[in-house]
C-alpha cells in the first residue's frame, strides 16, 4: 500500500523552482504559487525552546479544512511535515480523493528524542549554575522511525524537520558523527553503486536542477553520507534515497545557515519516544523500519521508554493508563497523546503524590515485584 502511495504522490507533486546564476550559486528557492495562502504564513521553520521540565515542542494539533483542490502532497510540505506523517495521522482520509469540508488532525508537537532529553536533576543543576546548555557545539539527532531530524543549538533552542532517509537495500545507517564541513550548489559525484544500477548515469552532476543533493549539503564524518536538499520534495517523509538524508528544499536553506562543522550528529530509530509537558506524559508511537519488523516486543518497547521518562523526572507523579499505551502501539499514527494525569492520594501528612501508583500491562509483570518493594520499603 505504502509503495501505490509514493507511486501516486510522485505523479501529483510539483518540481520546486530552482534559480541558477551562470556560476551554478543558487540565487532563489521560490514556493509554489499552487500552495495555499492561508497556511503558508504558518510560523514554521524557527527555533523552539524547551521550558525546564517540558520534552515536547511545538503548539499542538493545527485544525485544517480540505478545500477543492487541496491534496496531503502539497500539504504535508506546507505544514512541514513528511507525507506519511499526515497519512498515519488521519487513517480515515483517502489521501487521494480529498473531499471538500474534511478536517484534518495535522500535528504539530514532538516529543524530544532521547538522546535531546535532559533528567530533572541535570535540569536543576543546570538552572543553579545559571546556564541553559554547555555544549561547545550543537547536536543533530536523526529518528529513522520517524523520518524526522532535530537540530539543538548550544543554547539550547531546537529545531525540526522532515526527511528522506535510504530505501530498503540502502538503509541509512545508525551511528555516530559530526558535521565535517558545507557546502552551497555542491557538485554531485556518483557513487559506484548507482553507476552501477543506472549505467546511464553520468559520474558527475554539477549544480543545477538535476542535481539530487539540490541547493545545499552538510557532509559529515560518516563516509559517503550527507544531509542535503532535493530537486524531488515528493520523497521527503519516505525511504527513498541510496542513503543519505534529504531535507525539503527550503528546510535546507534553514539548517545550512544554522548548522556548523563540528556540530554533533547521532542517527537512532527510536519508534517509541515518551516525554513532560505540563506534568502529563504522553506517548508518541511510530511504525518500525521493514528491518526491524518481527524484532520489536512493542508492550516491552513502551514499558522501557515510559520508565525511562518517570525515572528522568521522578518528582512528576501519574496514573498511567495501559489500555491507551496498547491502543497507540496496535495503531501507531506519530501523534503524542496523553498517557498518564496526576495521581493524589491522601497520607497521614497530608497529599501526597504516587508516581508508582499505575497500572501495568501482563507483559510487564517481571517489573511489578521490584515495584511492590520499592512502594513498601517507603
Amino acid at each position: 500500500m505504502r509503495k501505490l502511495l509514493f507511486i501516486l504522490s510522485a505523479l501529483l507533486a510539483q518540481p520546486f523552482s530552482i534559480g541558477y546564476a551562470q556560476t551554478g550559486t543558487p540565487l532563489k528557492l521560490e514556493m509554489e504559487t499552487q500552495l495555499s495562502e492561508k497556511t503558508a504564513r504558518l510560523p514554521l521553520r524557527t527555533w523552539m525552546q524547551p521550558q525546564p521540565g517540558e520534552e515536547i515542542i511545538g503548539p499542538g494539533l493545527v485544525p485544517h479544512v480540505m478545500n477543492t483542490g487541496d491534496h496531503i502532497v502539497e500539504l504535508a510540505r506546507i505544514f512541514d511535515l513528511g507525507f506519511y506523517e499526515l497519512v498515519d495521522a488521519n487513517p480515515d482520509v483517502n489521501p487521494w480523493v480529498p473531499i471538500k469540508g474534511t478536517r484534518l488532525q495535522v500535528s504539530q508537537s514532538w516529543i524530544l528524542p532521547n538522546p535531546l532529553t535532559v533528567s530533572e536533576k541535570s535540569t536543576k543543576a543546570a538552572n543553579k549554575a545559571g546556564r541553559v546548555d554547555n555544549n561547545k557545539h550543537g547536536t543533530l539527532i536523526i529518528n529513522l522511525a520517524e523520518r524526522r531530524l532535530y537540530y539543538r543549538n548550544k543554547a539550547g533552542s531546537v529545531a525540526t524537520f522532515p526527511v528522506g532517509i535510504g530505501r530498503a537495500g540502502y538503509a541509512t545507517p545508525k551511528g555516530y558523527g559530526k558535521i565535517v564541513r558545507k557546502q552551497a550548489a555542491p557538485t554531485w559525484y556518483v557513487p559506484q553503486s548507482i553507476l552501477d544500477e543506472r549505467p546511464e548515469q553520468e559520474p558527475i552532476v554539477p549544480p543545477g536542477p538535476e542535481n539530487p543533493l539540490g541547493t545545499h549539503a552538510l557532509y559529515l564524518s560518516i563516509p559517503g553520507y550527507l544531509i542535503h536538499g532535493t530537486n524531488k520534495p515528493y520523497g521527503i517523509g519516505r525511504r527513498v534515497s541510496h542513503g543519505c538524508i534529504r531535507l525539503y528544499p527550503e528546510d535546507i536553506l534553514w539548517l545550512f545557515d544554522h548548522a556548523y562543522p563540528g556540530d554533533k550528529v547521532m542517527i537512532v530509530e527510536e519508534p517509541v519516544k515518551a516525554g513532560w509537558r505540563d506534568g502529563l506524559l504522553y506517548l508518541e508511537v511510530h511504525p518500525v523500519l521493514e528491518e526491524s519488523m518481527g524484532s520489536v516486543d512493542w508492550r516491552e518497547l513502551a514499558f522501557q521508554v515510559v520508565n525511562q521518562a518517570l525515572a528522568r523526572y521522578p518528582s512528576q507523579s501519574v496514573q498511567l493508563d495501559w489500555n491507551k499505551v496498547d491502543q497507540m502501539i496496535v495503531k501507531p499514527n506519530g501523534v503524542p497523546q496523553v498517557v498518564g494525569k496526576p495521581v493524589v492520594r491522601p497520607n497521614q501528612t497530608g497529599l501526597k503524590i504516587d508516581w508508582r501508583l499505575r497500572k501495568q500491562p501482563d507483559a510487564a509483570k517481571k517489573s511489578t515485584t521490584t515495584e511492590k518493594k520499592a512502594i513498601q520499603a517507603e
